[in-house]
């Protein structure tokens, strides 16, 4: 994807994010719906792409940018993961909404990355859904509520990987940050990473809280738990009790506000 590639150059520049922009006039529309959003409560309406970008910040234009560029891939249904159209893409929106609120939270630099991280974490499940579905139709097995209580043990034994470790690869491939890679690789058991960096740490516990609260799973019933190695990074950079109600809040209000800018035709 070309806004991809731009996104990676460091020596990317705002005019050079503007130029992308305005070749896309759905995402043209979508920056403009964001700077003129009441959130940045503007007193005139922009109508430049390069003034919106201005007022949202580069950053922010470039998770719009890489959020839009992600979409129509992730609205696919999955059929091999029991995920109906849009469910993973409002889960990756969530999760990345939530593991920059964390960043911002506890500290954890750069912050844009938390939000990167979260939003490309279960990037394998889009790779692994055929064959998920194609291995369990030629083994007679069934995801079902047993099975979706350890899905990347399910998965390795139907395909020999899991949507972490293809995840991983991809976000290798796309020539991602290290930081990032391992924020896909490590989101489900940051144990695994010697010692658990707090960039994993974030998408891990936003990805928790989000499955927990039903938001892009597929089984709303099945508790899903904090890794321990989290539990102790959280609580070693000042994550309280009540963080968990914050989070979970924000999350709702923010993934509304997204959606209404990145689902506008």
């Amino acid at each position: 994807m070309r806004a991809l590639q731009v996104m990676r150059d460091p020596h990317s520049r705002r005019p050079d994010v503007a130029r992308l922009i305005v070749m896309d006039p759905a995402l043209a529309g979508r920056t403009l719906a964001m700077a003129n959003s009441a959130y940045y409560g503007l007193a005139r309406r922009i109508t430049s792409v390069d003034e919106a970008i201005g007022y949202i910040g580069f950053e922010q234009t470039k998770q719009l940018i890489y959020a839009a560029s992600l979409q129509q891939m992730m609205m696919t249904p999955l059929s091999g993961y029991l995920l109906e159209r849009g469910m993973l893409w409002r889960h990756s929106l969530a999760v990345a909404i939530g593991a920059q609120w964390i960043a911002e939270r506890l500290r954890i630099y750069p912050i844009h990355n938390a939000y990167m991280g979260g939003l490309f974490h279960d990037i394998g499940k889009l790779a692994l859904n055929r064959l998920m579905q194609e291995q369990a139709q030629t083994q007679q097995r069934l995801l079902d509520e047993q099975v979706r209580s350890s899905l990347i043990q399910y998965e390795r034994e139907l395909t020999g990987y899991d949507h972490a470790e293809i995840g991983a690869m991809i976000a290798e491939s796309w020539q991602l940050p290290d930081d990032l890679v391992a924020a896909v690789r490590y989101h489900h058991d940051p144990g695994q990473q010697r010692p658990a960096s707090p960039l994993v740490v974030a998408v891990h516990t936003a990805n928790i809280i989000c499955l927990n609260a039903g938001i892009g799973a597929a089984n709303r019933d099945y508790p899903y738990m904090f890794a321990e190695e989290a539990v102790t990074v959280l609580q070693r950079l000042g994550w309280k009790e009540e963080d968990q109600e914050h989070l979970l809040k924000h999350i709702q209000q923010q993934v509304k506000q997204a959606e209404e800018v990145l689902l506008r035709r």
